[in-house]
């Protein structure tokens, strides 16, 4: 029997209410040539129980492991692949039926390559809300421009020739939050990225989406910069190190205002405003706009 052409992880963690039609999105590939590998990090719901009738049937390679966070799952499932390119997914999004077709063309025809990457389309309750208004997205020698933008939203986006991942080690799971975004940058340096304007993943947005402390996020996207570049760059890297260093203010700062709103909105003032405070901690030049705090207060009267 040989070893099947594309490995796809999946780390699975409290989604049962969207895990099966996840994995349905992957049996309904055109591409054909594929294993399965979820690894269950210690989810604490029902999971177990949907997944035993696949794993007993084959489709699947189940594995089960205590909780440690997404990454050591996806790094899990890394270690238990066979095929020649890695495809990730989360539990609960979905992909189109073509997506891993196109993908496994495009790094058979460019041997160069050890990313091929789309696009994200986000859905709700089986909608559509459009492709993400990213604009468009680099091919060939990336590090610069992923420095610079979030290019690649969601792994599940991705298809990875494991060879490079092998080199790198996988996942930082020291990093929480951006330890996708340090994979990209450190992939970067193994080969050129392929980008195609298809869609790739279907995001699916639900009231359980895992929530974002951007603050966090902040502290380690600046452990990201200091990683590849240092707290103080030689003079060649500087130019790099700011433009890594703007882009998490710029992305942590959008997702902090982004929570005000969403608090004042609900009347939630106490909470909006320490949350603003927050968002200065980010990017003290935020003081200056007082359309924010304004808002906070008005609906203290409102």
């Amino acid at each position: 029997m040989h070893d099947p052409l594309v490995t796809v992880v999946i780390p699975v963690y409290n989604h049962e209410a969207y895990v099966l039609e996840t994995l349905d999105s992957v049996f309904s590939q055109t591409f054909k040539d594929f294993e399965v590998v979820v690894v269950n990090d210690g989810s604490p719901d029902h999971t177990e129980e949907l997944l035993r009738p696949l794993a007993e049937a084959g489709r699947i390679r189940y594995i089960e492991q205590p909780n440690q966070g997404p990454a050591a799952a996806r790094n899990r499932g890394f270690a238990e692949a066979r095929g020649e390119f890695i495809a990730i997914l989360d539990d609960d999004d979905l992909w189109p039926p073509d997506r891993l077709d196109w993908q496994v063309k495009t790094l058979v025809q460019h041997s160069e390559a050890v990313v091929v990457y789309g696009q994200v389309e986000f859905v709700m309750d089986g909608k559509s809300l459009g492709l993400h208004p990213i604009g468009p997205a680099p091919s060939g020698d990336v590090f610069d421009a992923f420095l610079g933008n979030g290019w690649i939203q969601s792994p599940g986006q991705a298809l990875i020739r494991r060879r490079a991942l092998e080199r790198i080690g996988g996942f930082d799971t020291g990093i929480w939050g951006t330890d996708d975004w340090d994979l990209w940058l450190r992939l970067a340096r193994q080969g050129e990225f392929r980008h195609c304007p298809r869609v790739s993943l279907r995001y699916r947005l639900h009231e359980n989406n895992a929530s974002r402390n951007f603050l966090r996020m902040y502290h380690n996207g600046l452990r990201v910069v200091y990683k590849h570049f240092g707290r103080r760059p030689k003079p060649e890297d500087y130019r790099r190190w700011v433009s890594a260093k703007q882009f998490v203010r710029r992305f942590c700062r959008e997702d902090g205002i982004a929570e005000v709103v969403r608090l004042t909105n609900a009347r939630r003032c106490v909470p909006a405003f320490t949350t603003w405070i927050k968002v200065l901690r980010v990017d003290p030049g935020m003081l200056v706009r007082w359309r924010y705090p304004a808002r906070i207060l008005k609906c203290l009267w409102v």
